[in-house]
């Protein structure tokens, strides 16, 4: 289940940026296909809209009642709680497409990806910050307030912070 897990999140983000269909997707037609990949990318049946206009260009016509079969199909995939783990996860908007009824379960595993994704993000700025101050911490015996230590004290600190956040964060590693 994990490997179909892998294959299905790699297969959404490497169509993600693909919205357009080209002349030579048009041709071919596949429209079950196509509309189980939007499904599973969580689009609406307002978005075979897009697919209509872009094979319009080149004199091709949309199944659109295929397409929609295919996509709810894709919504399936979309429509999981691991699935909106990983939305919450990635830093992505939740997405209400699904069944309402189920709509609370999934919010439940949205957020609990989006604390990771906020916690990560926590993570990094602080990590950051330390590095910055790394770059400033060098003893100089001149130096009559000792900045450098309170530096190395700051980055001390911060790394304690860090600590903290990363065993918070590890709750929400998986669903």
């Amino acid at each position: 289940m994990r490997h179909f897990n892998q294959i299905a999140a790699l297969c959404i983000f490497s169509v993600a940026a693909c919205a357009e269909l080209d002349q030579g997707a048009c041709e071919q037609g596949d429209w079950f296909a196509i509309g189980q990949r939007d499904g599973s990318q969580g689009r609406d049946a307002s978005f075979v809209d897009r697919h209509v206009k872009s094979c319009a260009e080149y004199g091709v016509a949309v199944d659109t009642a295929v397409w929609e079969q295919g996509r709810k199909q894709g919504l399936q995939v979309f429509c999981t709680p691991q699935s909106q783990y990983q939305a919450g996860r990635d830093g992505r908007p939740f997405n209400d497409i699904c069944a309402e009824e189920n709509l609370p379960v999934y919010r439940e595993a949205y957020e609990k990806g989006r604390k990771y994704f906020t916690l990560t993000q926590r993570i990094e700025r602080l990590e950051a910050k330390i590095n910055r101050l790394n770059r400033l911490i060098v003893p100089d015996p001149q130096d009559p307030d000792n900045s450098w230590a309170s530096r190395q004290f700051e980055a001390f600190k911060l790394r304690m912070e860090i600590d903290i956040l990363l065993r918070e964060r590890r709750q929400y590693e998986s669903l």
